[in-house]
C-alpha cells in the first residue's frame, strides 16, 4: 500500500496512507471553498482525527507487544488505521484484548473530555447539554466552533464505529472473530466474519452512494478490501498448516 513514512516509535514504523492525505485535502477544499467554512477549524478537526487514530493504533500495538507479537508498522487510514504484525494472535482472548485496546483509548479520552467540560463549561456547546432536540446542522456547527467538542466527536465516532460494527478489519470484526474462534476455530471464524464483513461493506456502499455520502461509500470499499485481504492471508496460512516447509525447500 502506498504511504508516507513519518518515523518510528517503540521500534514501530509509523506510516500515513495516501488516502488519508487525499481525503483530508479533498474535505478541506470542499468545506472551505464550497461551504465557506472556517478553514482552520476544519484543519484542527483533521489534526484531532490524525492524533486519535495514531494513539488508537498505538494502544493496539502496545497490547500486541505485551502478548509477544512483533508489530512492524502502524498504517494510519481514514477509518482508523492498521497495525501490521508478523503473526496473528493464537489465542482468542489475546485477539479480543488487542482488538478492544484501541476503542478503550477512545472511550477513555471521551471520559476525560467530559470531565474537563464539566469544570470548564465555556469550552462546551451548552445547547448539547440542555436540549433534547438537536439538528445535525447544530452538531456540525458545534464541531467547528468548539475544539473540545470536536475532539469528543472524533473519538466517539472512531471508538463506536470501530468497536460496534462487526466487520473485518475493524475492531468489532476482530472481536466477533475472537468470540467465534472459541467455538469454531480461527479459520472457520475468519470465513464467517468475512462473509458478514462483505455484506456490511455492500450495505455501506449502497447507502453512501444512494445518499451522496462519498465518505461512507469509500469506507464500504475499504471494509470489503480489508476483509478480502484478511481472508486470503488466513486461507494461505491454513493451507500451509502442518506442512514442514524446511523439508520442501531441501
Amino acid at each position: 500500500m502506498p504511504s508516507l513514512k513519518l518515523g518510528k516509535i517503540f521500534g514501530i514504523s509509523i506510516e500515513l496512507h495516501d488516502t488519508f492525505i487525499i481525503m483530508a485535502l479533498l474535505f478541506l477544499v470542499f468545506l472551505a471553498a464550497v461551504e465557506q467554512t472556517n478553514f482552520f477549524s476544519i484543519l484542527l478537526l483533521w489534526i484531532f482525527l490524525f492524533f486519535s487514530v495514531f494513539v488508537h493504533e498505538l494502544f493496539h500495538s502496545i497490547v500486541a507487544i505485551s502478548k509477544g507479537i512483533k508489530v512492524n508498522k502502524i498504517m494510519l487510514l481514514p477509518i482508523g488505521g492498521l497495525s501490521v504484525t508478523e503473526e496473528q494472535p493464537e489465542k482468542p482472548i489475546d485477539e479480543f484484548l488487542i482488538a478492544i485496546a484501541g476503542p478503550f483509548f477512545n472511550f477513555l479520552a471521551i471520559i476525560v473530555i467530559l470531565v474537563v467540560a464539566a469544570y470548564l463549561p465555556s469550552l462546551w456547546p451548552g445547547k448539547l447539554l440542555t436540549s433534547t432536540e438537536i439538528s445535525p446542522q447544530e452538531v456540525y456547527n458545534a464541531i467547528l466552533q468548539y475544539p473540545l467538542f470536536a475532539l469528543f466527536w472524533v473519538n466517539f465516532m472512531l471508538g463506536a464505529f470501530n468497536l460496534f460494527v462487526p466487520a473485518l478489519p475493524l475492531d468489532g470484526g476482530r472481536v466477533f472473530r475472537a468470540l467465534l474462534s472459541t467455538r469454531l476455530g480461527y479459520y472457520k471464524a475468519t470465513m464467517m466474519a468475512a462473509v458478514l464483513s462483505k455484506i456490511i461493506s455492500g450495505l455501506l456502499f449502497i447507502i453512501g452512494f444512494a445518499s451522496g455520502d462519498i465518505i461512507l461509500a469509500v469506507i464500504g470499499v475499504f471494509i470489503f478490501l480489508g476483509a478480502s485481504q484478511e481472508t486470503e492471508m488466513v486461507a494461505v496460512r491454513h493451507s500451509l498448516s502442518g506442512i514442514d516447509l524446511k523439508k520442501i525447500v531441501s
